[in-house]
Protein backbone atom coordinates (compact mmCIF):
# COMPACT_ATOMS: atom_id res chain seq x y z
CA UNK A 1 0.00 0.00 0.00
CA UNK A 2 1.45 3.34 -1.07
CA UNK A 3 1.39 6.54 0.95
CA UNK A 4 -1.61 8.07 -0.82
CA UNK A 5 -3.74 4.95 -0.47
CA UNK A 6 -2.80 4.65 3.19
CA UNK A 7 -3.79 8.24 3.98
CA UNK A 8 -7.04 7.91 2.06
CA UNK A 9 -7.97 4.74 3.95
CA UNK A 10 -7.16 6.27 7.35
CA UNK A 11 -9.18 9.44 6.63
CA UNK A 12 -12.20 7.50 5.36
CA UNK A 13 -12.14 5.29 8.46
CA UNK A 14 -11.94 8.28 10.81
CA UNK A 15 -14.77 10.13 9.02
CA UNK A 16 -17.09 7.13 9.02
CA UNK A 17 -16.24 6.15 12.61
CA UNK A 18 -16.63 9.75 13.81
CA UNK A 19 -20.03 10.11 12.17
CA UNK A 20 -21.28 6.76 13.45
CA UNK A 21 -19.89 7.37 16.93
CA UNK A 22 -21.38 10.88 17.02
CA UNK A 23 -24.80 9.46 16.11
CA UNK A 24 -24.55 6.85 18.85
CA UNK A 25 -23.46 9.53 21.33
CA UNK A 26 -26.44 11.69 20.34
CA UNK A 27 -28.87 8.83 20.82
CA UNK A 28 -27.41 8.01 24.25
CA UNK A 29 -27.57 11.65 25.35
CA UNK A 30 -31.11 12.03 24.00
CA UNK A 31 -32.20 9.08 26.11
CA UNK A 32 -30.46 10.25 29.32
CA UNK A 33 -30.61 14.05 28.89
CA UNK A 34 -33.12 14.96 26.17
CA UNK A 35 -32.93 18.67 26.82
CA UNK A 36 -29.11 18.98 26.45
CA UNK A 37 -28.75 16.64 23.48
CA UNK A 38 -27.74 18.13 20.13
CA UNK A 39 -27.11 16.12 16.98
CA UNK A 40 -24.63 18.48 15.31
CA UNK A 41 -22.74 18.94 18.54
CA UNK A 42 -22.44 15.17 19.01
CA UNK A 43 -21.40 14.75 15.37
CA UNK A 44 -18.66 17.38 15.64
CA UNK A 45 -17.34 15.88 18.88
CA UNK A 46 -17.39 12.42 17.28
CA UNK A 47 -15.30 13.56 14.35
CA UNK A 48 -12.87 15.44 16.65
CA UNK A 49 -12.41 12.37 18.84
CA UNK A 50 -11.90 10.10 15.82
CA UNK A 51 -9.21 12.35 14.38
CA UNK A 52 -7.42 12.33 17.76
CA UNK A 53 -7.04 8.54 17.73
CA UNK A 54 -3.73 8.58 15.74
CA UNK A 55 -2.29 10.91 18.41
CA UNK A 56 -3.49 8.58 21.13
CA UNK A 57 -1.93 5.57 19.39
CA UNK A 58 1.35 7.42 19.05
CA UNK A 59 1.37 8.32 22.76
CA UNK A 60 0.92 4.69 23.79
CA UNK A 61 3.62 3.61 21.27
CA UNK A 62 1.22 1.46 19.29
CA UNK A 63 2.28 0.07 15.90
CA UNK A 64 -1.29 -0.18 14.62
CA UNK A 65 -0.89 2.63 12.08
CA UNK A 66 2.18 1.04 10.50
CA UNK A 67 0.57 -2.40 10.60
CA UNK A 68 -2.26 -1.17 8.38
CA UNK A 69 0.27 -0.77 5.53
CA UNK A 70 1.19 -4.44 5.55
CA UNK A 71 -2.14 -5.83 6.75
CA UNK A 72 -5.14 -3.84 5.49
CA UNK A 73 -7.38 -5.89 7.77
CA UNK A 74 -5.90 -3.96 10.69
CA UNK A 75 -7.99 -1.03 9.47
CA UNK A 76 -10.96 -2.67 11.18
CA UNK A 77 -9.12 -2.47 14.52
CA UNK A 78 -8.41 1.18 13.83
CA UNK A 79 -12.09 1.66 13.03
CA UNK A 80 -13.01 0.20 16.40
CA UNK A 81 -10.67 2.62 18.21
CA UNK A 82 -12.14 5.59 16.36
CA UNK A 83 -15.71 4.42 17.04
CA UNK A 84 -15.10 4.05 20.78
CA UNK A 85 -13.45 7.46 20.92
CA UNK A 86 -16.36 9.05 19.03
CA UNK A 87 -19.01 7.47 21.26
CA UNK A 88 -17.31 8.73 24.41
CA UNK A 89 -16.08 11.86 22.66
CA UNK A 90 -16.39 14.27 25.58
CA UNK A 91 -14.53 12.06 28.09
CA UNK A 92 -11.98 10.92 25.50
CA UNK A 93 -11.08 14.44 24.42
CA UNK A 94 -10.82 15.65 28.02
CA UNK A 95 -8.65 12.72 29.14
CA UNK A 96 -6.35 12.93 26.14
CA UNK A 97 -5.95 16.68 26.55
CA UNK A 98 -4.99 16.30 30.21
CA UNK A 99 -2.47 13.59 29.36
CA UNK A 100 -0.86 15.69 26.64
CA UNK A 101 -0.56 18.65 28.99
CA UNK A 102 0.91 16.45 31.73
CA UNK A 103 3.58 15.05 29.42
CA UNK A 104 4.39 18.56 28.25
CA UNK A 105 4.87 19.69 31.85
CA UNK A 106 7.08 16.68 32.61
CA UNK A 107 9.18 17.34 29.52
CA UNK A 108 9.59 20.95 30.57
CA UNK A 109 10.63 19.86 34.06
CA UNK A 110 13.24 17.46 32.67
CA UNK A 111 14.58 20.16 30.37
CA UNK A 112 14.82 22.58 33.30
CA UNK A 113 16.75 20.04 35.38
CA UNK A 114 19.14 19.43 32.47
CA UNK A 115 19.72 23.17 32.06
CA UNK A 116 20.43 23.47 35.78
CA UNK A 117 23.04 20.72 35.62
CA UNK A 118 24.68 22.38 32.62
CA UNK A 119 24.89 25.66 34.54
CA UNK A 120 26.43 23.91 37.57
CA UNK A 121 29.04 22.16 35.41
CA UNK A 122 29.93 25.42 33.67
CA UNK A 123 30.31 27.12 37.05
CA UNK A 124 32.65 24.40 38.33
CA UNK A 125 34.73 24.60 35.15
CA UNK A 126 35.05 28.37 35.49
CA UNK A 127 36.15 27.96 39.12
CA UNK A 128 38.86 25.45 38.12
CA UNK A 129 40.28 27.58 35.31
CA UNK A 130 42.64 29.70 37.53
CA UNK A 131 44.11 26.59 39.16
CA UNK A 132 44.62 24.93 35.77
CA UNK A 133 46.33 28.04 34.46
CA UNK A 134 48.68 28.11 37.46
CA UNK A 135 49.63 24.48 36.91
CA UNK A 136 50.26 25.08 33.22
CA UNK A 137 52.38 28.14 33.96
CA UNK A 138 54.40 26.19 36.53
CA UNK A 139 55.06 23.36 34.09
CA UNK A 140 55.98 25.66 31.21
CA UNK A 141 58.11 28.08 33.28
CA UNK A 142 61.67 28.39 31.76
CA UNK A 143 64.67 27.25 33.85
CA UNK A 144 66.59 30.10 35.54
CA UNK A 145 69.88 31.17 33.93
CA UNK A 146 71.78 30.59 37.20
CA UNK A 147 70.86 26.91 37.17
CA UNK A 148 71.90 26.57 33.55
CA UNK A 149 75.25 28.23 34.30
CA UNK A 150 75.83 25.96 37.30
CA UNK A 151 75.24 22.89 35.17
CA UNK A 152 77.59 24.19 32.48
CA UNK A 153 80.44 24.73 35.03
CA UNK A 154 80.43 21.10 36.26
CA UNK A 155 83.42 18.98 35.06
CA UNK A 156 82.75 16.39 32.44
CA UNK A 157 82.83 12.95 34.04
CA UNK A 158 84.52 10.13 32.26
CA UNK A 159 83.18 6.60 31.94
CA UNK A 160 84.78 5.58 35.28
CA UNK A 161 84.07 8.77 37.18
CA UNK A 162 87.38 10.52 36.36
CA UNK A 163 87.45 14.20 35.42
CA UNK A 164 88.51 13.39 31.86
CA UNK A 165 87.53 10.71 29.41
CA UNK A 166 90.82 8.76 29.60
CA UNK A 167 90.96 8.25 33.40
CA UNK A 168 94.20 6.87 34.89
CA UNK A 169 95.47 5.68 31.53
CA UNK A 170 96.03 9.25 30.41
CA UNK A 171 97.98 9.89 33.63
CA UNK A 172 100.31 7.01 32.90
CA UNK A 173 100.74 8.21 29.35
CA UNK A 174 101.74 11.61 30.68
CA UNK A 175 104.26 9.98 33.02
CA UNK A 176 102.31 10.73 36.20
CA UNK A 177 101.10 8.34 38.90
CA UNK A 178 98.98 8.94 41.94
CA UNK A 179 102.08 9.77 44.05
CA UNK A 180 103.42 12.38 41.63
CA UNK A 181 106.50 10.29 40.37
CA UNK A 182 107.19 10.23 36.64
CA UNK A 183 108.42 7.29 34.60
CA UNK A 184 111.33 8.15 32.25
CA UNK A 185 111.63 11.76 33.52
CA UNK A 186 114.58 13.63 35.01
CA UNK A 187 113.63 12.70 38.55
CA UNK A 188 114.47 9.20 39.83
CA UNK A 189 111.44 6.97 39.47
CA UNK A 190 110.19 4.96 42.37
CA UNK A 191 111.01 1.66 40.64
CA UNK A 192 114.66 2.68 40.05
CA UNK A 193 115.09 3.63 43.69
CA UNK A 194 113.86 0.21 44.78
CA UNK A 195 116.31 -1.52 42.38
CA UNK A 196 119.27 0.50 43.78
CA UNK A 197 118.33 -0.48 47.32
CA UNK A 198 118.20 -4.15 46.28
CA UNK A 199 121.61 -3.93 44.55
CA UNK A 200 123.28 -2.28 47.54
CA UNK A 201 121.84 -4.94 49.86
CA UNK A 202 123.25 -7.69 47.64
CA UNK A 203 126.72 -6.15 47.64
CA UNK A 204 126.78 -5.95 51.46
CA UNK A 205 125.92 -9.65 51.74
CA UNK A 206 128.68 -10.58 49.25
CA UNK A 207 131.32 -8.64 51.24
CA UNK A 208 130.30 -10.32 54.46
CA UNK A 209 130.69 -13.76 52.85
CA UNK A 210 134.11 -12.80 51.42
CA UNK A 211 135.45 -11.80 54.87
Amino acid sequence: MNQLSFLALVIVVMVLAGALGGLVNYLLQRKEEPESSNFWRSLALGWAAAFLVPLFLNMIASSLMSDIRTEPSKALVFLGFCLVAAISSTAFIKTLSERVLQEAREAKKVAGAADKKVVEVAKKVSEMEPEVERVVDRLTEPEPLSAVAAQASLPVQGPMGFPNSDGPVQGIRNGSTGGGARVGGTQEPEIGRLENDHTQGGRSEAEMVHH
